[in-house]
């Protein structure tokens, strides 16, 4: 399909797309912020989960990368979701202008 040169321009406008509005922490950051509230208290009155909830703030906070001690599972470390947002969407938006 990339090698298509119709296809692949436009494939690369829907990864620019969706780079500028779904990983735009502007937009993104607040429905993220109403998951939390959902189900935070759940999170910590859970017996069996797989980390703490101190890990789950972490990953789910607005600001930078706080250095709690989180569990290592997945490759993820201690990257919250901003930042792998904020990541992500800067790559791809490089990406598709190539």
């Amino acid at each position: 399909m990339l090698a298509v040169p119709k296809y692949r321009a436009q494939y690369l406008k829907n990864v620019e797309t969706l780079a500028k509005e779904s990983l735009d922490w502007n937009q993104l950051g607040p429905f993220v912020g109403q998951c939390v509230r959902l189900i935070d208290d759940a999170v910590k009155t859970e017996t069996r989960k797989l980390g703490t909830y101190e890990a789950f703030v972490a990953a789910t906070q607005s600001g930078p990368t706080t250095t709690v001690e989180t569990e290592h599972r997945g490759g993820h470390g201690a990257m919250n979701l901003k930042a792998f947002a904020d990541a992500r969407r800067a790559y791809l938006l490089k990406a598709a202008k190539q």
